[in-house]
């Protein structure tokens, strides 16, 4: 776990911010910010929050608890990537699916899907279901006589 110091400087680079900048934005002295950096001292719990508000950073995290924050940043943009991959890339969806089925024990099967649409028309399509959606299927009402 980093030291209020070490990530304090690491956030202070991050933003390209010197001391100067930050004691006229945070209104603390520059004597108080050179104590925090060297490790010194740790500031008290009202000035963490304004430097924290300064920066943009999680107070709590400035404190040294929870993960760094590039870890943090770094696992966002993945789960972002592999969203937006999953929302566009149809192959890549139904792998994901398969997987996280399998992990589940969810069993799947392929089914051939024609039944018409409310227009009259067909349109056939291979379709891999969870048995129990399939299930599901077979047991609902096949018209609106068996309601």
């Amino acid at each position: 776990m980093a030291s209020f110091k070490e990530r304090l400087a690491a956030a202070m680079q991050e933003k390209g911010m010197s001391q100067a900048e930050l004691c006229t934005l945070s209104g603390i002295p520059k004597s108080a910010i050179n104590q925090y950096l060297s490790g010194k001292f740790k500031p008290k719990q009202t000035r963490t929050y304004v430097i924290a508000e300064v920066l943009k950073v999680d107070p709590a995290w400035l404190m040294g608890y929870g993960e760094d924050a590039s870890e943090d940043e770094a696992m966002s943009i993945r789960e972002q990537l592999l969203l937006d991959t999953y929302r566009t890339d149809a192959a890549f969806r139904e792998n994901v699916d398969r997987l996280l089925d399998e992990a589940a024990g969810i069993a799947t099967t392929h089914i051939f899907r024609a039944a018409k649409s409310e227009h009259g028309t067909i349109a056939p399509a291979m379709e891999e279901i969870s048995l129990a959606r399939l299930r599901a299927l077979d047991e609902a009402p096949e018209t609106d006589e068996d309601l």
